[in-house]
């Protein structure tokens, strides 16, 4: 029961971990690719 509830409580963190991350390289992607496009369109 405890290791269940430990591997449970250790995936719920990696799951927050790679959230975060993806949503900081969604919006730095984002960033970029409005970067290119501002800089093909001038």
């Amino acid at each position: 029961m405890d290791f269940d509830k430990n591997s449970n409580n250790n995936t719920y963190v990696i799951h927050v971990y790679y959230n975060s991350i993806a949503i900081v390289m969604q919006s730095w992607y984002t960033h970029l690719y409005v970067h290119t496009t501002d800089t093909t369109e001038q």
